[in-house]
């Protein structure tokens, strides 16, 4: 199981090189669950970031592996 606060680690990955990418990228799809705390807490989240985050939740659909996503927006949000 890995515990991430969404925003920060996606961002994390937005401002990586590429090698880092990977390594972020592979420690996301690992995990047997991936928890993903507080997702848009920002409200937005960066294009890179958004494409990982399709990545993340698409590689973890096909392998079948569990995805946990919280957030606390508001429904109007």
């Amino acid at each position: 199981m890995r515990y991430a606060e969404a925003d920060p680690e996606l961002a994390r990955y937005a401002l990586a090189s590429p090698p880092e990418r990977a390594d972020i990228l592979r420690a996301f799809l690992d995990p047997d669950l991936l928890v993903l705390d507080d997702l848009f807490l920002a409200r937005r989240i960066s294009e890179p970031a958004a494409e990982v985050l399709q990545a993340i939740v698409d590689a973890r659909y096909k392998h079948r592996a569990s995805l946990v996503i919280t957030s606390n927006r508001m429904l109007e949000d």
